[in-house]
C-alpha cells in the first residue's frame, strides 16, 4: 500500500484521467505549458495483475516500473510522460494539479 503526502499551499485541484494502456510505449501526458507550471504528477497503476512502465521524458527505452495497485509520483515536473504495460487493456490513472 501507498501513502500519499502533499506539502504545497497552491493546491486548489487535479485534473484526473484513467488512459487504457497498450504494449508500446506511448504519450499518456503531454509536456506543460509555459504558462503554467505543474505542482505534481502522480501515475496510479489501476490494474491488479499487470505490470506498467513509465518514462518521465519524451523519448527513451526504459523507465519506472509500477507494480500493480502501486502509484508514482514526481512533484513539479513538467515533461511528457510516457507508459505502457505488459498487458494491453490496463487502466492508468493520471492526476496532476497546475497553477
Amino acid at each position: 500500500m501507498s501513502a500519499l503526502t502533499l506539502s504545497s499551499p497552491l493546491l486548489k485541484g487535479f485534473i484526473h484521467a484513467d488512459v487504457t494502456l497498450g504494449t508500446s510505449s506511448a504519450v499518456i501526458l503531454d509536456a506543460n505549458a509555459t504558462a503554467s507550471r505543474r505542482i505534481i504528477v502522480l501515475i496510479q497503476n489501476k490494474s491488479s495483475t499487470a505490470i506498467i512502465e513509465v518514462r518521465f521524458a519524451e523519448f527513451g527505452s526504459v523507465g519506472i516500473i509500477v507494480p500493480p495497485l502501486s502509484n508514482i509520483s514526481l512533484d513539479n515536473y513538467n515533461g511528457h510522460v510516457r507508459a505502457f504495460s505488459d498487458t494491453a487493456g490496463s487502466i492508468a490513472h493520471v492526476a496532476y494539479s497546475v497553477v
